[in-house]
């Protein structure tokens, strides 16, 4: 069985990645110091405001925290599916991808 690294280590592991210290990340995001200790820890799951805070400060995306990627598991599901079910998620991918495009231009996009 494959274990699957839990939210508060991919947190502290990102973080450490990008040098920040745990201060410097509470600032750059926004969050407390006991709310960042607290995930960081374990002992409490973030909420998905402070998920985007997080990725944000870190220079990490959402997947990259939360340890999915919706983006690619529609990809894996298109290349099994046909007709119908492709367009459908061929729609949906594009929605993403235009979010995603509109968010980088306002500013919200990761760090590169």
């Amino acid at each position: 069985m494959i274990q699957m690294e839990a939210v508060h280590e991919r947190v502290r592991r990102l973080r450490e990645r990008s040098g920040l210290s745990q201060r410097d990340a509470e600032r750059e995001s926004g969050l407390s110091q006991s709310t960042w200790s607290r995930i960081e820890s374990g002992a409490r799951q973030p909420s998905a405001i402070e998920i985007v805070a997080i990725a944000d400060a870190i220079g990490a995306t959402v997947g990259e925290v939360t340890g999915t990627s919706h983006v690619r598991t529609e990809a894996v599901s298109a290349a099994r599916a046909d007709g119908e079910a492709v367009e459908a998620m061929l729609e949906e991918l594009t929605s993403y991808l235009e979010l995603s495009d509109h968010l980088d231009r306002q500013g919200f996009g990761s760090a590169a």
